[in-house]
Formats: structure tokens, C-alpha cells, sequence
């Protein structure tokens, strides 16, 4: 159904021309039905039409939409904004409206508890440092409180860090009483050591799997 914006009159979707005044012109083209899916850019683009009349009060800009494919408008979008405002002192400038969704900001790198008191417990990795061991002294980020038995607590209070800074994942044992491990290999107190996704950290007795 194609509506005229000077009389409002409902035509056929064929129609070049308003059947009731006759005075309304339909753009020729693609019409905003044919393109609307994935993939696809909006434009708001100015439509004209002519009264029969002669003078310049027969002319008139009217706003609508116009949908074309993401490919026309990059190769055609300087000479259609171009047109529409140098045309008519009316015209209204091209707006672009993308459709495309945002990509998704990464989820912050996890570690997960797969040998512990309480496992596939999660761990989020911060920017900057993260301290593990037992909050019972000094504060940590990775708390193992609770995570091993009472009966065998191998943790100390300040016992690794791991660094997360660019994207990278690094960590470096803290002079433990039993070290820290990764992937069976154990850290020289002072080394740090690239983490990657699905590799095992052993601090203590509790074992984590690194997600990334």
C-alpha cells in the first residue's frame, strides 16, 4: 500500500502517481518492505514532489524512509548527501542508521576450582594484580578460604599473584611454603609464567582450570 503524504489517499503499490490529487509523485526504486532484514542501513533521504503550478510554493520536500543495502550506501553515500542538500534549500541531510549490533566486550578471564572443597567455584581475573592465598592476615583476591580441607592446609596467606595487563595472563609464585604449579611444572618463587586457556594452576591442594 502506497499512502500519499499530500492527501493521504491509500493507492496501490504499483502506483506512480497519487489517483486522487495527482499531485504526488512515488520515488521509483526500491521500497522499504523489499530490504528490511539482516545486514541492512536505513536511510532518512529527502522525497520531492510537484503541484501543477509554476511558482516555487508548488514544490515541497518531504522526509521518508528509504532502506537501500549496506554496499550502496558505502560506494554512493558522498554523491546522495551531496544531492539532497545542494538540490533543495529544504532538503534534508542523509542520516545513516546502522543495524548492525555491537559486538559483544570479551568476558574477563576465570579461574575454575576443578579439585577443592567447593568445586567449579569461579574466580574473575582483574585488571592489574591478583593476590591468591588465605584472607587471614592480609586481604586477597582469590580467597581459598574454605576450599581446602582443615585437616590440610598447604596454602599460605600471600602465595602466588597472577597479573592480567593487555589481554596477557601471567603468574609468579610469592616465595610459598609449597609451591605453585602449572600444569604439573612447578614455579621458581620470583618466575612468572604465561598462562593460557585450559591450563592447571595448583596453589595449595586446591587445583583450577584457567578460561579465557
Amino acid at each position: 500500500m502506497a499512502t500519499c503524504p499530500l492527501c493521504l489517499f491509500s493507492n496501490s503499490p504499483e502506483a506512480a502517481v497519487c489517483a486522487r490529487c495527482g499531485k504526488f509523485r512515488f520515488p521509483a526504486g526500491p521500497t522499504e518492505s523489499e530490504f528490511i532484514g539482516e545486514g541492512h542501513t536505513r536511510l532518512l533521504a529527502s522525497v520531492h514532489c510537484e503541484q501543477d503550478t509554476d511558482d516555487e510554493s508548488g514544490r515541497r520536500t518531504i522526509r521518508g524512509p528509504l532502506t537501500v543495502t549496506k554496499s550502496a550506501v558505502q560506494s554512493s553515500m558522498a554523491t546522495v548527501a551531496a544531492t539532497a542538500v545542494a538540490g533543495d534549500s529544504d532538503a534534508y541531510s542523509v542520516v545513516t542508521i546502522d543495524t548492525t549490533p555491537a559486538p559483544l566486550a570479551p568476558a574477563p578471564p576465570r579461574l575454575i576450582v576443578i579439585r577443592g572443597e567447593k568445586v567449579n567455584a569461579e574466580y574473575l581475573i582483574l585488571n592489574g594484580k591478583n593476590f591468591m592465598g588465605r584472607s587471614a592476615d592480609k586481604p586477597v583476591d582469590i580467597d581459598l578460604t574454605g576450599q581446602e580441607s582443615s585437616e590440610q592446609v598447604w596454602s599460605s596467606r600471600q602465595h602466588a599473584v597472577i597479573i592480567f595487563d593487555r589481554g596477557m595472563l601471567l603468574i609468579e609464585d610469592l616465595s610459598s611454603l609449597n609451591g605453585t604449579f602449572v600444569n604439573r611444572s612447578r614455579l621458581h618463587p620470583g618466575q612468572q609464567r604465561m598462562l593460557q586457556s585450559n591450563d592447571v594452576i595448583q596453589v595449595g591442594t586446591v587445583q583450577f582450570k584457567v578460561t579465557m
